[in-house]
């Protein structure tokens, strides 16, 4: 049990604030806990050498997260052993070459160590995990971002791309959605490069001091990743997952029935992508390339093909591997209810913005959490925590054998989950959630002091009134898609999304103390707001989450789908039974919410709800509703992925990073099939009816079973 006077001594050593009485006894006491030095700390150890998913490095922060977690005050630690498939490099070569095989240049693919950031580039290669092995030698295409309107401008201006090479620059859409798309195309091999114009000395088109003079990409830094389709899957890519995740009947969804590229696909820095773009430039007969292709730097580039040719050597070894996810418990009073706060643990480098400062951050609310608990039995309701061993497998939260084993204890318990990734790498606070959320998010926001000026909220700096909606990059993917658990996703960054060092070794404990977050002020800030929500949500009364906010998105989110219907595949569609689902939703959620509201001004039950634990049991069950098999525990989930049940939201299919709302209905234009928009339409309604009376008592037993 972590010392009650080590939680005195912090506490007098911050000068605490003195809030207002909208905060309880315990929120107030939490407040004022969470310190930048102890989440400094933690940030160096994490951040001391490379710990990728199931090195021993990542072993070894898992002993160390757990044995906090023990110090801390938490019940029931385990650190659970998973054995996943992983897929880590052999072999890696780039060269140009003339037609008779002369050298022009060799790539040096690693990122040169600094005085800053020492490390050893063997221990931390540059690669695409799941890319493919192969040996091409041809030319090469630019294809700008490699989205599908990238590649279709090559195709109708007559590129042809089979046998061919090509490179997309990184952003906006997910790394594995390019290699997709490529080898759709008939590409044998893709090289993926970070363009200065987006993270680089020409960001937003002024110039910027690059690392370690400043925050931004310098011109050897690579951005590593996974090229898995999560958009179809995450978690582990085994060919046992395929049925589950695609259906059998659609099996063949992605190239050869996998789940990730069976081409090569090397990520580089622009500065091995440099003299390749200007090959591509040179050649007088190359496409032009839109302007909107054009980057940062300093020559015109061209769709091409190149003048000669490059020569790309990638040889991979998929293996089984183990990672390592370390969970515990603050037991409420309540054994079946309970908050989730989570973070992934392991990194692409050293990690220092992702995603060790969430790392950290959390260790930093359970420290605090614990000083909190000012009652001998605890709070109303449990928190749950979990540090994971491989980002997107959050779903092997409290057992090592994931979501799908879990689901009938996951749902039967989770209120919310809330989920810190990238902690802080900037001034701005995004907040990405269910829209059941936003009520509360604001409330504990708005109380919270800004740590850059003490005369603002939080809420002054949140780039959005609205909460985005979640689409995938991150852990909370398992617990909205597939549980139907009310999820938010909270980070600092420059812009939304943005992260100037993003997967990169100079993701640093030096970048970090230095431009991420000096001071680690922004930290302190998003412990505090995740800490106090944890509290909302395991001592409030009624567990807080609002519906009628989720009432009007739905209206928003209607006529979005309906704008992009109308211009994706135009044609004669009948939306009444959709509209007709949503008004009767905004009635439910006004009742709902009208029996929430009276309990928590009069802080009893009597004269506002029959039941209070029903009351709570129906808000608890009510995003449930909102996944297709909710009612008839099916296994169907959304056309062509089979894994992700939520009607309301996924991520984009073409996209993979970004939302797409009503993604059933979406399927439909990807498609080209009216049929398939007509009938997503009405499995929307028909699904949205299913909250409406999941609402209501009479669903209560029947929801309890699922």
């Amino acid at each position: 049990m972590h010392s009650r006077s080590a939680c005195i001594f912090v506490l007098c050593g911050l000068l605490p604030f003195v809030l207002g009485t909208s905060l309880s006894g315990p929120e107030q006491t939490f407040f004022n806990l969470p310190d930048p030095a102890q989440t400094r700390e933690h940030l160096q150890y994490y951040t001391s050498s490379p710990h990728l998913a199931g090195s021993q490095r990542d072993y070894e922060t898992a002993v160390y997260t757990h044995d906090k977690f023990v110090e801390y005050g938490l019940s029931d630690v385990v650190i659970h052993t998973q054995h996943v498939v992983a897929n880590f490099p052999l072999q890696r070569e780039l060269e140009l070459r003339k037609a008779d095989g002369t050298v022009l240049f060799t790539a040096g693919l690693y990122e040169p160590p600094l005085v800053e950031d020492p490390y050893d580039p063997a221990e931390d290669p540059t690669f695409n995990m799941f890319s493919g092995s192969g040996t091409v030698t041809n030319r090469i295409v630019y294809a700008n971002y490699g989205s599908l309107d990238d590649f279709n401008y090559l195709k109708n201006n007559g590129v042809d791309l089979k046998g061919a090479l090509v490179l997309t620059r990184y952003g906006p859409t997910y790394r594995g959605i390019k290699a997709f798309l490529a080898e759709q195309f008939g590409a044998a091999g893709l090289l993926i490069y970070s363009d200065p114009q987006q993270d680089g000395f020409d960001a937003g088109g002024v110039e910027h001091p690059v690392y370690p003079e400043g925050k931004w990409r310098p011109e050897l830094s690579v951005q590593r990743g996974c090229l898995v389709y999560w958009q179809y899957c995450p978690g582990s890519p085994s060919q046992e997952r395929m049925g589950l995740c695609l259906g059998e009947e659609f099996a063949d969804a992605s190239p050869a029935g996998n789940l990730y590229p069976t081409i090569p696909v090397l990520p580089i820095s622009w500065g091995d992508a440099y003299p390749i773009l200007q090959d591509i430039a040179n050649n007088p007969n190359g496409l032009a390339a839109p302007s909107t292709w054009q980057g940062g730097l300093n020559f015109t580039y061209k769709a091409g093909p190149s003048v000669n040719q490059v020569y790309l050597n990638v040889q991979m070894n998929t293996t089984n591997t183990t990672i390592w996810t370390v969970t515990g418990t603050f037991r409420g009073q309540s054994s079946n209810e309970a908050v989730l706060v989570g973070n992934h643990r392991d990194a692409w480098g050293k990690g220092g913005s992702d995603p060790s400062s969430g790392t950290s951050i959390l260790l930093e609310i359970i420290r605090s959490l614990e000083c909190s608990l000012i009652l001998p039995d605890g709070f109303l309701r449990g928190i749950f925590t979990s540090a994971a061993g491989m980002e997107r497998n959050m779903e092997l939260w409290v057992r090592p054998l994931g979501a799908e084993d879990n689901e009938v204890f996951l749902k039967d318990t989770l209120m919310a989950y809330l989920n810190v990734d990238i902690g802080a790498c900037g001034p701005l606070l995004n907040i990405r959630g269910t829209p059941n959320l936003l009520n509360v998010i604001k409330d504990v926001a708005s109380q919270i002091p800004d740590p850059s000026d003490s005369t603002k909220k939080l809420t002054d700096f949140w780039t959005n009134d609205q909460l985005v909606v979640l689409g995938s990059g991150s852990d909370f993917v398992p617990f909205i898609d597939f549980l139907g658990v009310p999820s938010v996703d909270f980070y600092y960054s420059s812009s939304p999304g943005a992260n100037e060092v993003y997967h990169s070794i100079y993701d640093s404990f030096a970048w970090m103390d230095q431009f991420g977050d000096p001071g680690y002020i922004k930290s302190v800030a998003l412990a505090r707001l995740i800490g106090i929500l944890a509290i909302r949500f395991a001592d409030d009364i009624v567990i807080p989450l609002n519906f009628s906010n989720y009432a009007g998105q739905l209206q928003t989110y209607l006529t979005t789908i309906q704008q992009q219907v109308a211009t994706g595949l135009p044609g004669t569609y009948d939306y009444s039974p959709l509209q007709n689902a949503i008004t009767q939703f905004k009635t439910a959620a006004a009742a709902i919410d009208g029996e929430a509201a009276c309990v928590r001004s009069s802080g009893s039950a009597t004269g506002c709800t029959s039941d209070l634990n029903e009351l709570n049991r129906r808000l608890q069950i009510a995003e449930r509703s909102f996944l297709i098999n909710s009612k008839t525990n099916s296994s169907d989930g959304l056309p062509k992925r089979n894994w992700h049940k939520h009607v309301v939201q996924a991520a984009g299919i073409l996209d993979g990073y970004g939302a797409q709302i009503f993604p059933g209905i979406a399927q439909g234009i990807v498609d080209n099939n009216p049929a398939l928009i007509q009938q997503q339409i009405g499995r929307a309604a028909d699904t949205i009816l299913n909250v409406v009376e999941a609402s209501y008592s009479r669903r209560i037993q029947e929801m309890s079973k699922l």
